[in-house]
């Protein structure tokens, strides 16, 4: 088989690992009051350790593909002024979080009808979505809400112990912000979505944009986690594509790839006679990395030759690469084994036209292109952040875990917005230069309060000054750093 050099074909129906059901799964209904377990089996706790009880909570109608017991039931919102941003911090203590892995992360947004206060824009609200050290896409959500719930999803790799997950307050200009739930789910290290995120992208994040289910039975049959074994076993979510023709089996599918894709999905099919073309409308200068997925579920194929199509990848107006697909001859003249078609390195849009995936039959084939799963990740457009220097923000939270007004900010205190009662140095790994704490003293001339005689942070650039007061004349204590 001659493959393109900038992506590949594989077909991988052998044994490897196996995936434990929820295991490592973290699951957060904001504004929750206890734990449950819902209808597709996954265990959900409420927020209000994670949140240290800051914000609103408002119980709200969920939408009607749900159920009864959700997280789309509730929503913590969150009308403070003085803040820029809150956050939830997922640690190695509480929640497991290890340093080296990837994790899917998604947070959920449903607010129904209405939300209990006013919008910049009358039933429109904004605000951004932030992890780490850096902006991770801006939620913006028509009122009343219909059909699902807004989510954003990506693919992170951690580079510590913790992950903070964050949404901007009025300080920055949005608007009130509000959220109904945020999960994290580690992903299987050979993922070839993660193996390319990790080495062609160079570590950096992946943006879920599109995972579809083809020859879905209902515009309603999304599949994500089931606790029988028959969803997801990573709870990524499936949306579904009922265009026919549609080709179906009941019979197993082999889904041992490393990809895992759901049987559910392999087991439907979307069929055209000749050739058919799915494209996404994509922004220019963005890359992205696609994986395929195939099946020769049709009992009518029953030797190679019988189902031969080219699948040809355009970005833009480029070839981008190109292959030809006999499944049943790639599972050793068997049915039922699964197969996948993926981008080893990112696919870069440079030029006008979407991204176009066209398969064609081929000339003495019998039977038509067919496509089961498809999933689309654009590159995130930033190098992930180291944030604040680590010496620092620890000698910060000794200082603020004191004082009840500043214990209650969390995350990365200088990016990717300071928080409005310090003062950082404007670098890529930036330092803290300024304290304020309204109208307490926390050190004063002639202090001898150990957060006054120690010395702040092992930066060695400026000098640090703990500001206390409200005025800038009021007596404070240089920190020399020297």
């Amino acid at each position: 088989m001659k493959l393109r050099s900038s992506w590949i074909f594989i077909a991988l129906c052998t044994s490897c690992l196996c995936v434990t059901a929820q295991t490592g799964f973290i699951s957060i209904d904001c504004g929750g009051s206890k734990g449950y377990v819902d209808k597709n089996g996954i265990s959900w706790d409420p927020d209000g350790q994670l949140s240290n009880n800051v914000g609103t909570i408002v119980t709200v109608t969920p939408p009607p593909s749900a159920g009864t017991t959700t997280p789309l039931s509730t929503i913590r919102y969150f009308p403070g002024d003085r803040q820029n941003k809150y956050c939830y911090v997922f640690n190695n203590h509480d929640h497991g979080v290890l340093k080296g892995v990837t994790y899917l992360i998604r947070a959920s947004f449903w607010a129904g009808s209405t939300l209990p206060y006013a919008t910049r824009v009358p039933n429109q609200t904004t605000f951004q979505l932030l992890v780490g050290a850096d902006v991770w896409d801006e939620v913006s959500i028509g009122l009343p809400q219909t059909g699902r719930e807004e989510i954003r999803e990506l693919y992170l790799f951690a580079s510590k112990d913790t992950i903070d997950i964050c949404i901007t307050g009025q300080a920055t200009g949005s608007d009130i912000p509000f959220i109904s739930s945020l999960v994290l789910r580690p992903l299987y290290g050979n993922l070839t979505s993660v193996q390319s995120m990790l080495n062609a992208a160079r570590n950096r994040a992946f943006l879920s944009k599109h995972r579809i289910n083809y020859g879905a039975a209902s515009d309603s049959d999304y599949i994500r986690y089931q606790g029988n074994d028959l969803g997801d076993p990573y709870d990524r979510i499936w949306k579904p594509d009922i265009q026919g023709p549609i080709l179906t089996t009941n019979k197993t599918v082999a889904t041992d790839v490393y990809d895992h894709p759901p049987a559910r999905v392999l087991q439907t099919a979307f069929e055209m006679s000749d050739s058919f073309n799915i494209s996404f409308p994509l922004p220019l200068g963005t890359s992205y990395h696609f994986t395929l997925y195939f099946s020769e579920i049709s009992k009518e194929v029953k030797k190679d030759g019988q189902r031969v199509f080219s699948l040809q990848v355009l970005n833009g107006s480029s070839l981008f690469g190109s292959l030809v697909i006999d499944l049943y001859k790639l599972s050793n003249n068997t049915r039922n084994g699964a197969y996948i078609a993926y981008s080893i390195f990112p696919m870069y849009i440079g030029s006008a036209g979407p991204a176009s995936f066209v398969f064609t039959k081929q000339k003495g084939s019998k039977f038509s292109p067919i496509i089961a799963g498809l999933e689309l990740f654009q590159v995130f457009d930033k190098d992930m952040s180291l944030g604040t220097d680590n010496n620092e923000v620890a000698t910060l939270k000794n200082i603020t875990s004191s004082y009840p007004n500043l214990d209650i900010w969390t995350g990365d205190p200088c990016l990717p917005f300071e928080y409005n009662w310090l003062t950082c140095t404007n670098n890529s790994r930036p330092y803290i230069s300024t304290i304020f704490e309204g109208n307490a003293y926390l050190c004063n001339e002639g202090s001898t309060h150990e957060f006054c005689t120690t010395s702040f942070g092992s930066n060695k650039k400026a000098n640090f000054r703990l500001i206390v007061g409200t005025a800038v004349k009021c007596a404070f204590l240089a920190l020399l750093i020297i």
